[in-house]
């Protein structure tokens, strides 16, 4: 029987452990850009806690402005839909971000693209409606490529003396032609 071992293909969902990259966590100037793996698992566990804690804060309120006999109770049996689809919501954006990154091995706006599509399609499907999904998909991940994609935009490093270039030629003083003779 053949000795197994492991593939050389990267793993998606686990980064390897040793021996990532010989550069600097933060690369100079000088330095090409190497791609660091993320862990998924753990991004997204991140974003569904913060993002539960939020649902949680969001159903409460719901539960506040209803009248119902439930009680405090109500927060879970009656609005907690709410709690689960923003911990859903939460956990798929930074988990999709990160996968579609680890798969791709590049950090990009398509991968916060694909993860709010994700994202916005769980959100849709709590509407009970696959068009309503399919249209919080196509708004959240367009949404979400826009400001990343004007975000890596505006902090390129090489790019700080063609915005101070393009900045002066914006602000020039306006300068008054003659008027042709007639």
């Amino acid at each position: 029987m053949a000795s197994t071992s492991r593939s050389s293909a990267p793993n998606p969902f686990f980064p390897p452990l040793s021996n990532a990259s010989r550069l600097s966590f933060f690369p100079t100037v000088h330095e090409p850009h190497v791609f660091h793996p993320y862990q998924s698992l753990s991004m997204g566990g991140k974003g569904a806690i913060w993002s539960g804690g939020v649902g949680l804060a969001a159903s409460a309120l719901q539960n506040a402005v209803q009248r119902h006999d439930a009680g405090f109770w109500g927060v879970f049996t009656r609005t907690g839909g709410t709690i689960v689809t923003f911990t859903l919501m939460g956990f798929a954006f930074p988990f999709v971000n990160a996968v579609t990154a680890n798969i791709r091995q590049t950090d990009d706006s398509v991968n916060p693209a694909v993860g709010g599509c994700a994202a916005g399609f769980i959100g849709g499907i709590r509407q009970g409606s696959f068009p309503a999904a399919l249209g919080a998909c196509v708004f959240l991940g367009a949404t979400f490529y826009t400001i990343n994609e004007n975000d890596m935009l505006l902090s390129d490093p090489k790019g700080s003396e063609n915005r101070t270039a393009q900045r002066a030629e914006w602000f020039k003083p306006y300068e008054k032609k003659p008027l042709p003779n007639q």
